[in-house]
């Protein structure tokens, strides 16, 4: 039983990660659409209100929607012994989207393109393709990283 009690909170730690990601890309989306509308699109002070409001309203429906999934998804990889893999999936597709919306407001200005900003785009981005690299080369080896229960 204590194998089935790490495992729980393995999955937990999986998933709190996942959600603090998941609140950095909303946030950081969100500034990255409001400086679209406000700059490229040129929208006044009336529109941006309604944008506010039908961002958070969407993005709140895809957060619970993502969580509902992804811990499914994560209970089904945990029972076919592939939790690593789907970890990586999952957190390596939130850094690869953490580091699009930093370059998208490094372009547009509002944050400082120096190499602090630079290298952290780039460190996010590298740490993602490293994990969805990793979960391609643990797909491809027949047992994974062996099942952690203990059963062959």
């Amino acid at each position: 039983m204590p194998v089935k009690r790490l495992t729980s909170i393995r999955i937990f730690a999986v998933w709190l990660i996942g959600f603090g990601l998941t609140l950095v890309i909303v946030l950081l989306w969100h500034e990255l659409l409001m400086v679209f509308v406000v700059n490229t699109l040129g929208w006044g002070r009336y529109a941006v209100p309604l944008v506010h409001i039908t961002y958070y309203c969407g993005a709140g429906l895809l957060w619970v929607a993502f969580f509902i999934i992804d811990m499914e998804y994560l209970n089904r990889s945990v029972r076919e012994g592939r939790l690593f893999e789907a970890a990586s999936i999952t957190i390596g597709a939130q850094l690869w989207l953490i580091a699009l919306g930093q370059a998208g407001l490094t372009l547009y200005g509002f944050f400082p393109a120096d190499a602090l900003g630079i290298a952290l785009i780039g460190g996010e981005g590298l740490a993602g393709a490293i994990l969805l690299g990793l979960a391609k080369y643990w797909k491809r080896r027949p047992n994974g990283f062996g099942r952690l229960d203990g059963r062959k």
